[in-house]
């Protein structure tokens, strides 16, 4: 045969060949070659002679091509077949280098594995993707295409069942051609790829896949990079809820919801309680392990929570509601701002508002609800205070456009109207701290704030009678006249029976809050025999925050800048800790109870506390 190359010394192993397969005989070889040259270019030739043993090689002569002629495709085999398959092209002008043969189907480039002058043997590329494609060989930039085109085997769907199933669940799918090139195939609910079980020519059993997403769904089958869709949708069987436990809880632990076709995807069960949303934390078919939410993130409807489940668009509440048994419960949030605001308890009901703004709000613990009222006609201000007597409200002092004031006003609840009632007969002032007690209100203390500086804090205290309108001076908590440097002003309050207990205010305004531990100091005011105690200290300062406080089944609850609350054992005279890290480490707000269940207000953050729990 004969031997060429753009280099010299062309040989067998590195070089274009052309191999003429006759008889040996002695006379002239010669062949016309119309393939593998390029226009202009020299290249060198040799003839060769091969035996089982050796390779003789002609003298080596030198040519410039005129160029080549265009390979030709006669015919291809076989006509239909899979991916990776191995496809057979006859014609002619073929190189015997495999990478001079650019051989594509579609428009994917194949592998070349065999090459010769009128054969090329090539693999069916991965990627081809349609149906039919023609088959197009380049050789040095002369092109020839197939007259045919070569067709990939098409998977046929006929059928599947069964049509409704879950997660999990087997499907078996009717059909043909599946063993055509089983290492290619694919199922698919929609986009969503299963699990092939077994494959056979006509049928394939696949597994519902965990992660389906859509109640209804085309199952697709994949071959040969061509997909077919399903004649019908596949159904996620319906949702069915049975039971959950346990049926009394605290926020942050788990409960257990058994029933039917859940999705074993956590984030694809939404469940909420008490319409805040629950966090998932391990799901199966028939079992979900639920953590109950806790409340900082938002407030539960209420303590008897309703469960809801909802999976891919289907929901459904169990019959029975579980009970939040926290101690600290969220309530729905205060329309107002608590920090700073008066409050006083009346018919089971709180009444709030009026220091900053001019604003009157009823909040109903019963139904967890806030009403606005008449607002108050008085001047606005701030840090005015005032008392509870036979169901009426009383409100007064405080300051006002940095004028002190000593007003005093009435808030009938049943008509829902103010009247204008006696002056205070103390100084003005703001800040004051009050009570009420045997049919009497109190209100004392309290600081007069003038230039912008808070300055001469007051200790005496007085007396109101509601039913004259008048009011009368009983003695100081200190036992010194009003002038005392240690006054208390923006102090607490805890009414138990005839006792008032105050404390926690600041004293010598001149110095900071906590000097010699006079923002802690707790008295105790007797009705019944006009007198004052002064009782254990309390064990935290409050620094420039407002403390809160409250009573229940006569014991005096208080917090101050840390997160936890004190009560105060009278019969000791000491303070036990009862609460900790339950409410933010914040301590501006309010306190009070009703029914033996007290309220914490902090921002707009309403918290019910009830010990029994």
């Amino acid at each position: 045969g004969f031997v060429w190359d753009n280099k010299t010394n062309p040989t067998i192993e590195n070089a274009e060949i052309f191999v003429m397969n006759e008889p040996p005989r002695v006379g002239v070889y010669s062949q016309h070659i119309s393939t593998t040259l390029k226009d202009g270019v020299k290249y060198y030739v040799r003839t060769y002679v091969r035996n089982s043993k050796y390779i003789t090689y002609g003298q080596e002569v030198v040519f410039t091509s005129l160029g080549s002629l265009a390979p030709q495709i006669l015919d291809f085999i076989p006509k239909t077949g899979n991916l990776r398959d191995t496809l057979t092209i006859t014609g002619h002008n073929f190189s015997y280098k495999l990478l001079n043969n650019k051989v594509q189907i579609g428009e994917f480039e194949t592998t070349v594995i065999k090459a010769d002058q009128d054969t090329l043997i090539v693999i069916v590329p991965d990627k081809l993707n349609k149906l039919s494609s023609s088959i197009s060989v380049t050789i040095q930039g002369n092109k020839a295409t197939s007259a045919g085109s070569f067709n990939l085997i098409l998977p046929v769907l006929s059928d599947f069942h069964d049509k409704t199933g879950t997660f999990g669940s087997q499907v078996t799918i009717v059909g043909e051609n599946f063993l055509a090139n089983p290492a290619s195939v694919q199922v698919y609910f929609d986009s969503i790829k299963a699990k092939i079980v077994d494959i056979q020519s006509q049928s394939i059993i696949v597994v519902v896949p965990d992660s389906l997403d859509n109640r209804q769904s085309n199952i697709k089958v994949r071959m040969n990079n061509l997909t077919v869709s399903s004649p019908d949708k596949f159904q996620l069987a319906s949702l069915s809820i049975y039971d959950f436990i346990p049926k009394v809880s605290i926020t942050g632990n788990t409960i257990t919801l058994t029933g039917n076709n859940y999705s074993p995807i956590p984030k694809n069960n939404i469940v909420t309680i008490g319409g805040l949303k629950a966090n998932v934390t391990k799901a199966s078919v028939d079992v979900l392990e639920v953590t109950l939410p806790l409340q900082n993130i938002g407030y539960y409807s209420s303590r008897d929570a309703k469960v809801n489940v909802e999976v891919l668009g289907e929901n459904h509440d169990f019959s029975e509601t579980i009970l939040i048994n926290d101690k600290w419960f969220r309530r729905k949030d205060s329309p107002i701002n608590f920090s700073g605001s008066f409050y006083a308890v009346a018919n089971n009901k709180a009444y709030l508002g009026i220091n900053g703004s001019q604003g009157f709000w009823k909040y109903d613990p019963v139904n967890d609800e806030f009403k606005k009222l008449t607002d108050f006609p008085g001047s606005a201000r701030n840090g005015g205070n005032g008392f509870v007597i036979n169901n009426k409200i009383y409100f007064g002092t405080g300051n006002g456009d940095y004028i002190n004031l000593k007003d005093f006003w009435e808030y009938n609840i049943s008509s829902d109207l103010w009247i204008q009632k006696s002056d205070f007969a103390g100084q003005e002032r703001v800040g004051s701290i009050t009570f009420s007690t045997n049919g009497n209100g109190y209100l004392g203390g309290g600081m007069y704030y003038e230039s912008f500086v808070c300055n001469h804090p007051f200790d005496d205290f007085w007396k109101y009678n509601a039913i004259n309108d008048t009011w009368s001076r009983i003695p100081s908590f200190m036992g010194k006249d009003s002038s005392s440097v240690y006054g208390m002003t923006s102090g607490i309050s805890v009414v138990e029976g005839s006792l008032g207990y105050i404390g926690l205010g600041w004293n010598n305004v001149s110095s900071p809050p906590g000097e010699d531990g006079q923002d802690q100091r707790w008295f105790v005011y007797n009705a019944l025999t006009n007198s004052w105690n002064q009782l254990a200290y309390f064990p935290k300062s409050r620094n420039f925050q407002n403390a809160i406080a409250f009573d229940l089944n006569g014991v005096p609850y208080v917090k101050t800048v840390a997160s936890d609350f004190y009560s105060f054992d009278s019969s000791s005279n000491s303070w036990q800790i009862v609460a900790t890290g339950l409410l933010p480490n914040d301590i501006s707000g309010i306190g009070f109870s009703i029914e033996n269940i007290a309220y914490i207000g902090i921002g707009k953050a309403l918290w019910e506390y009830d010990p029994s729990r």
